[in-house]
């Protein structure tokens, strides 16, 4: 930004955030686990726009960790270092932040699957951590990596509140068979982009808008956006020059 400053070139930024999903009571709770769990162990959790957290209705929660269990199963295995379909870290630098995430003292809360490293291996077993304290790393740090936190909400409302308390996220998510309760969500919450009953592939549409908002970036990119966001629309308009409205000069005359 500074050396765009300099010369007051337009920018746009995309800084990332902890994108929220929201699994309320009427969700579809086996496709929102499906979907999330997908979104969030894709390409080992490094996505900027992989789900970071899921705040989850009281009344489902436990419906929705089984499917999330099944889920993994389902897609890694029992063993998802031997499977074919779940990536590695990238550095094992960032594997062990990851590491240190997972072990933090302040973290709290209670691991329900994996937990899992290896770091010569760069390796981070999907990870789901229950409730961990709100101040521990692992929900004030963007995770980047395949370790879910899911946090018991009372309703949607409620984590609405929760989300609007932190730093408008990049991405936001909410999952529910009411497109009512979808919009009240949606119309409730700040962020860089939503997408409703699923993850991740609003920004595979070129015809929508991507970006951040507040501390997740400015400006929107994508297809036609792109082009807008470096282009200058120069305003023309053309007068006739035969037209003359006296009106406009003065003196001016009371019109009653």
């Amino acid at each position: 930004m500074a050396a765009a400053a300099a010369h007051l070139t337009p920018t746009i930024l995309e800084l990332g955030g902890k994108n929220p999903a929201i699994v309320t009571r009427d969700a579809n709770i086996s496709v929102a686990a499906k979907k999330i769990v997908d979104g969030r162990f894709k390409n080992a959790g490094q996505f900027c726009v992989a789900p970071d957290y899921v705040l989850c209705d009281e009344n489902v929660l436990d419906e929705f960790l089984k499917c999330v269990q099944r889920a993994v199963t389902t897609f890694f295995g029992k063993n998802p270092q031997d499977s074919e379909s779940f990536g590695r870290i990238v550095s094992e630098r960032h594997c062990k932040r990851l590491a240190a995430l997972i072990s933090d003292p302040t973290r709290g809360g209670k691991v329900l699957m994996g937990g899992d490293v290896n770091i010569s291996q760069r390796y981070v077993s999907p990870t789901v951590i229950l409730n961990p304290s709100v101040k521990s790393k692992v929900m004030t740090q963007e995770i980047f990596g395949p370790v879910l936190p899911v946090l018991s909400v009372k309703s949607a409302d409620d984590a609405m509140e929760f989300v609007n308390d932190r730093h408008s996220p990049l991405a936001l998510y909410v999952f529910s068979r009411s497109s009512s309760t979808c919009n009240h969500v949606v119309n409730g919450t700040r962020s860089g982009g939503v997408c409703v009953n699923d993850v991740i592939v609003h920004m595979l549409n070129e015809t929508l808008p991507f970006g951040g908002f507040g501390e997740s970036g400015m400006g929107n990119y994508h297809g036609i956006y792109g082009f807008r966001a470096f282009s200058h629309e120069r305003a023309v308009m053309i007068v006739d020059p035969s037209h003359d409205d006296l009106s406009r000069y003065p003196p001016y005359k009371s019109a009653l």
